[in-house]
């Protein structure tokens, strides 16, 4: 990574000039702690807010000429997360993602509102069946069009203040 140190006039401390990444300047950049490639590229429209950015969202986005879009995933083909030529990128949606790399089937349901069909983990449908939650939407958007019961509104947010106090008792 091509860093120059500069001393600010006003102040006297120093701060990193960081350059620009481009394809020309492949191995520019850091591993994170999850083992993916970030490089500077504060232009990019979805940068974290030090400029930093993963190489393969960059890749995709200097070729495309627009970022992935939300609710999709950057699939590394050979799942070489290191890997980030545009060639072994593919742009497939969240659950594709996930049954790409988890073993196990989702269980399917059937949103109340839109009808679509949607899935999650097993570990997940266990989860909201302990807490008593029905799997009824595919979203939070199609939960919030659908007019709920008083019934079921008072058992979500009595769901809700267990959850804060049983994270402020474990806090403690």
């Amino acid at each position: 990574m091509k860093l120059s140190s500069l001393n600010d006039p006003v102040d006297g401390k120093f701060w990193r000039k960081h350059e620009l990444w481009t394809p020309q300047s492949w191995d520019d950049g850091y591993f994170d702690s999850d083992g993916r490639f970030r490089v500077y590229r504060p232009d990019y429209p979805r940068a974290y807010h030090e400029g930093y950015a993963l190489r393969s969202h960059v890749v995709w986005w200097l070729s495309t000429g627009s970022a992935h879009p939300t609710g999709t995933k950057l699939h590394h083909i050979n799942e070489d997360r290191t890997d980030d030529r545009l060639e072994n990128l593919a742009n497939v949606t969240a659950e594709a993602h996930v049954r790409i790399h988890c073993s196990v089937s989702l269980v399917t349901f059937i949103c109340e509102v839109c009808k679509k069909e949607f899935g999650l983990l097993p570990w997940r449908v266990r989860q909201r069946e302990k807490e008593g939650n029905k799997i009824r939407f595919c979203s939070w958007t199609c939960t919030k069009k659908k007019k709920l019961s008083p019934e079921h509104r008072l058992s979500i947010s009595l769901g809700l203040r267990r959850r804060r106090e049983e994270a402020r008792h474990d806090n403690v």
